[in-house]
Formats: structure tokens, C-alpha cells, sequence
């Protein structure tokens, strides 16, 4: 495991570029294993770009700059305290009048009151990781809070008639749900492509995992669903979304 800004991440990729093409390593962070043993799970390097270490330079529109961090769990706020110091700018305990922007984890309206009457800037984590993947400023009004868990309490299974399965898991890790790899009566929703809706004498093996889902009271939705959900950084409505809801449109046109 490495610091999220690593000062010799060039060597390491050096030494371990082959094999990370390969898919046989994942030069992760110490962050993406503090996650993944708090989940319980192996979760996707890119579900944030903290789980995975960046090389970086100082950006001069930032140096200087008086920044606040608000309600981020330790391992998250020591990584991007990390990040910020590395790109120049200086970090408060506890936001302040002098501070020029607070980074908050969560929507905030008295945060949100605060900041207007001392003259500072609110920006969500995303702030940050433009300026990390440009390697330059970007103004923190272009990257509002986002609910970093949206979809938090959802346990997704995804069956064999979805292709992307694998892009569907990652996005539903990065929306703060879990997912099983086989079905069982744990899971919260089941993600499922059908031709027509139910009863389809067509689907034969929606008879065995489908259709129980559904006599357990279990959401049958459509890989849209999840992309919405994505979209509208919250839990939108399940029944907009049924299994066999497909506009004539790219599934994943949202950015994981």
C-alpha cells in the first residue's frame, strides 16, 4: 500500500507497469485498504482516486490558498490533507473567517450559510480530483457537494443478462452500495435485463432468481437505474426504472 501522493510513484511504475497492464497488480493506497476492510470487501481502485497514489506538483493558483475540511472520516481527511499540501495550499484544523474555501463530505446548509457570510468558497471532494487528474486550478464553485453516498444501505445483485457487469459493480460501489456475485434474499435489488414485462414466458431463467427477488419483495430494475442514480446523486424512483426500461441511448454514458 502507498500514500495517495507518492514522490516515487514514477519508479513504482517503472518496476510494476507490465504486470498492473496485465491486471495482475493494483498499486492501491493505504486508503482503498481502510475501505475495503471496513466494507468487508475488495473494492475497485476506481471507484475513488483516493484508492490509488498520484504524483504531484505544485499548482500555483492554489499555493497559498487557506483551505478547511469538514466531516470526512480520518483515513479520507489525512489523504486529502496529503493531496492539498502537495498542490501548495495550506490546511485548517476547523473552518474559519480566514479560511478561502472549506471542502465538505456532505451537503450543509448552515455550512453553506457560514461560508456566504465570511466571504469563503464551498466545494465538494470533486474540487480536488479535477485539480489532481489537470494538474492545474479549476474554480471550486464548478464542483458543488455531492452526497458521496447516495445509494448507501443497497445491496445489488447483478444477473447474467447484463453484460456490464462488472461496470455495474463498480458503479454501485461508487454510489456506497455493496454487491453480491450470486443471488440471495440479502440483497436489496436485483439488476436484470427482460424483453417485455412480467410474466415474460420468453426470460426462462428469470422463473428461477427473478422471480423470486420478486415474491420477496425485492426492486427488479433496469442497469438504467443504477446510471440515474449515478446521474442524479441520489436514490431515484425504482419503478421509473423496470427491467426492461432501455432508451435508445449508452447505458454507461456516466463517468465511474
Amino acid at each position: 500500500m502507498l500514500p495517495v501522493a507518492c514522490p516515487a510513484l514514477a519508479q513504482i511504475r517503472e518496476k510494476y507497469g507490465e504486470a498492473e497492464k496485465r491486471g495482475e497488480v493494483e498499486v492501491v493506497t493505504e486508503v482503498w485498504m481502510y475501505h475495503s476492510l471496513k466494507s468487508n470487501s475488495l473494492l475497485s481502485p476506481t471507484t475513488s482516486f483516493l484508492y490509488s497514489p498520484h504524483l504531484l506538483d505544485p499548482i500555483p493558483n492554489l499555493s497559498g490558498s487557506q483551505i478547511a475540511l469538514c466531516g470526512f472520516a480520518e483515513y479520507d481527511r489525512r489523504a486529502l490533507v496529503l493531496i492539498l499540501q502537495s498542490l501548495g495550499a495550506r490546511i485548517h484544523g476547523t473552518f474559519r473567517v480566514t479560511s478561502d474555501v472549506v471542502i465538505s463530505a456532505n451537503p450543509d446548509d448552515e455550512l453553506e450559510r457560514r461560508a456566504s457570510a465570511w466571504g469563503a468558497r464551498v466545494a465538494g471532494i470533486g474540487w480536488v480530483e479535477a485539480m489532481v487528474q489537470r494538474g492545474a486550478y479549476v474554480m471550486p464553485r464548478e464542483y458543488p457537494i455531492r452526497n458521496p453516498k447516495p445509494l448507501d444501505g443497497v445491496i445489488v445483485y447483478v444477473t447474467d443478462s447484463v453484460e456490464q457487469a462488472e461496470d455495474m459493480h463498480t458503479l454501485a460501489q461508487s454510489l456506497g452500495a455493496r454487491y453480491l456475485t450470486s443471488f440471495s434474499p440479502r440483497c436489496t435489488h436485483v439488476v436484470h435485463m427482460s424483453k417485455h414485462p412480467p410474466p415474460a414466458k420468453s426470460d426462462i431463467k428469470e422463473a428461477s432468481e427473478v422471480e423470486v427477488a420478486r415474491g420477496l419483495g425485492k426492486f427488479v430494475v433496469s442497469p438504467w437505474w443504477l446510471t440515474m442514480c449515478s446521474r442524479e446523486n441520489a436514490r431515484v424512483d425504482e419503478v421509473t426504472y423496470p427491467s426492461w426500461y432501455f432508451p435508445d441511448t449508452a447505458l454507461l454514458s456516466t463517468s465511474v
